[in-house]
């Protein structure tokens, strides 16, 4: 009993030290927490609120010292790589023998996704009223938990994600997305966004995925009754609708035609007929019946529910549309305007799978629809005078629908090496009428090729352009892009993203070999300069023996000794090395005590014939003492010239009046 109680006794004073191992904490870190994007650095600082600690100091993740106080100061600095994602900080004090504190300090490290795509993960065709399954891919992303993905369907937010997965290093996350789909949402498009919720907000956005839903051949009406004049013209129109478009068939009288488009023309009637259109698809076919009455020309025309056609316009019956062509993109509205100058107008009017007017008594009358959703459309404006003459006018009318997305993408797959060729592919997809498409190719702003297209498909269809291309190391990060353009409407290019070539090849080197004088004592840099993609790993060698160096240059200090430097750069594609000879250059003269100097004298380099040249950054003690001797005897003998150029001009001096006539000097000279 008596061993049970000693044991609770010594775990109670072990308990007591450590609650009071750090009572009242004097540490304050600045920032408390990091948040960073992985691979930055970012500059931390430990404060003691108390006196000046005995010890303070940071620790890493394997609680090794790396930045400790200097003397008198409470404070210390540490500028924290964050390219591990386990990375840890503790700042530690002891502010005398027994007590020692510690602070760790928040880090979080993030990535932004690589990339962000949609894919089906329902494969085939899309039926109305089934689900359909969508996912986003999120690829390189960390810490997961931060990560939030909204889905857009066109241009609203339908379903946010967010996800619990506490793994700090980046992983590939994806998001589903479930939908039912009508067919008045055909060519709906979705999208998904990926945003993280910590560091600057910079969403990434996936490709925009259109889907089409599939659905059998549908008419507004399956029977219709024309009356004809005997010997006119007259326009048979199917307008039925489906997905995928439908392909027609027609009869006359249960005989088969040629003709495999939604509309024709009857030329010069002269039965009755009934001709029947049947439009169909995979997922099932409608037919439409077209009774033709032909009225004889003896007969009076019915009122207005008979149509009557000739085949050429006579100059008294002249119409004028307005306008007489148009391209109306899928969806807009649409409108043309009928006239006529003949004075002996009975009733005129429009006839149209969409949008018929039915006969008026007026000189003018208007077609109009609010939102054309028919590729092919073919009204006609009719006038029938009172004479019983029918004329009729068409106008031409073309739907187009810019691309719904246009990428560029690599064809040739693997790193681009020099002189190899690389193919490029632009996909445009959903465009109508592709024979109306421009594709024009970009290198960086430069429009290298213009590519046209021939298909004379009306509906929406996915084109694609190649572009080959041989690029040099000299072009290394060359951009490339596509732009697509319809030649009509208006001028509303959709152009790709920006594809990015890196281009690969072997180290290389202006200089493989190099020789440099170095005065005895002095630091020498030593720089090897290979270029090479991806960037070369370098290895250096003294003598042959290995050294511990990986980078492009260094510094050997305190040369010494001539020596031979070898440095090797190298990549996967191969390797070049170059040497440098390094000459020391021994001092004639025992240098005395010296300061210390602010700057490393730089080397002596070499002439073409090894010879040191005469030109160094570091001037001799004695050159400038010579110097400084030879200033002073030019001076000493600038002076000396002077004096004695003076003492010449010292004696007695006579002054003659020129005044006194030559007679009298003489005679006072006597």
């Amino acid at each position: 009993m008596s061993l049970r109680m000693l044991g609770l006794l010594i775990l109670v004073f072990l308990l007591h030290d450590v609650v009071s191992f750090c009572t009242d904490n004097p540490l304050v870190l600045d920032p408390p927490k990091v948040i960073r994007q992985y691979g930055e650095e970012a500059i931390v600082n430990c404060t003691s609120t108390d006196i000046i600690p005995a010890e303070m100091y940071w620790t890493n993740e394997m609680n090794e010292k790396v930045a400790e106080v200097e003397e008198y100061l409470h404070y210390v600095l540490w500028k924290v790589s964050l390219s591990d994602w386990n990375v840890k900080a503790r700042c530690n004090i002891s502010l005398n023998e027994h007590d020692k504190c510690s602070k760790d300090l928040e880090i979080t490290i993030y990535k932004n996704p690589d990339t962000v795509t949609v894919s089906a993960v329902t494969h085939g065709p899309v039926m109305e009223g089934e689900t359909y399954k969508l996912r986003c891919d999120i690829i390189n992303v960390a810490p997961v938990q931060n990560l939030t993905v909204r889905w857009y369907k066109d241009h609203q937010i339908i379903k946010t994600d967010f996800f619990t997965n506490k793994t700090k290093t980046p992983v590939n996350e994806s998001s589903t997305l479930t939908v039912n789909i009508s067919k008045r949402e055909n060519g709906v498009q979705f999208k998904c966004e990926a945003l993280m919720d910590i560091g600057p907000p910079t969403p990434v956005t996936s490709n925009t995925h259109s889907v089409s839903v599939h659905y059998a051949p549908e008419l507004n009406n399956q029977t219709a009754d024309l009356y004809v004049r005997e010997g006119n013209d007259v326009p048979l129109t199917c307008e039925a609708e489906g997905e995928p478009s439908p392909s027609f068939y027609w009869t006359c009288d249960g005989m088969t035609m040629s003709e495999s488009t939604n509309s024709l023309i009857i030329p010069q009637v002269n039965t009755s007929a009934t001709y029947t259109c049947t439009a169909t698809n995979y997922l099932g076919n409608i037919t439409k019946q077209i009774h033709i009455h032909v009225i004889r020309n003896t007969m009076t025309s019915p009122a207005t529910t008979m149509t009557s056609l000739v085949a050429s316009k006579p100059k008294s019956c002249l119409i004028t549309l307005m306008p007489p062509k148009l391209v109306v993109r899928f969806g807009d509205q649409v409108s043309v305007n009928c006239t006529t100058s003949a004075t002996n107008i009975s009733e005129m009017g429009w006839e149209a799978s969409v949008g018929a007017t039915g006969m008026k008594n007026s000189s003018w009358v208007t077609w109009m629809v609010e939102k054309l959703i028919y590729w092919t459309v073919q009204p006609m404006c009719f006038v029938n005078l009172e004479n019983g003459v029918q004329c009729f006018e068409s106008p031409a009318i073309t739907v187009y629908k810019n691309p719904d997305t246009v990428t560029v993408s690599a064809v040739t797959h693997g790193p681009v090496m020099e002189g190899e060729t690389y193919k490029l592919r632009c996909d445009i997809i959903n465009v109508a009428p592709v024979q109306n498409l421009t594709v024009r190719w970009y290198k960086d702003h430069q429009i290298i090729k213009t590519d046209f297209f021939t298909n004379k498909t009306k509906t929406p269809v996915n084109e694609s352009s190649t572009l080959t291309v041989n690029i040099s190391r000299r072009e290394n990060g060359v951009q490339f892009k596509c732009e697509a353009l319809m030649d009509f409407g208006p001028p509303t290019p959709v152009t790709s993203n920006t594809h990015s070539v890196s281009v690969h090849y072997a180290p290389e080197l202006n200089n493989q070999t190099a020789d440099l004088y170095v005065r005895e004592g002095n630091d020498v840099p030593l720089t090897c300069e290979a270029e090479g993609k991806p960037s070369p790993s370098f290895y250096w060698t003294c003598d042959g023996m290995t050294m511990s160096e990986s980078t492009n240059s260094l510094i050997i200090p305190q040369v010494n000794t001539s020596a031979t430097y070898t440095c090797t750069a190298t990549n996967y594609l191969g390797n070049i090395t170059k040497q440098i000879h390094i000459h020391m250059i021994k001092n004639l003269v025992p240098k005395g005590p010296e300061p210390v100097p602010t700057t490393t004298s730089a080397p002596y380099t070499a002439d073409a014939h090894g010879e040191p040249n005469k030109t160094v950054s570091a001037v001799p003690w004695w050159l400038i003492l010579l110097s400084i001797i030879c200033i002073l005897l030019a001076i000493l003998v600038v002076i000396v010239t002077i004096a004695y150029k003076n003492s010449k001009k010292r004696g007695q001096y006579s002054f003659i009046n020129n005044n006194i006539p030559l007679s009298k000097f003489e005679d006072a000279k006597a």
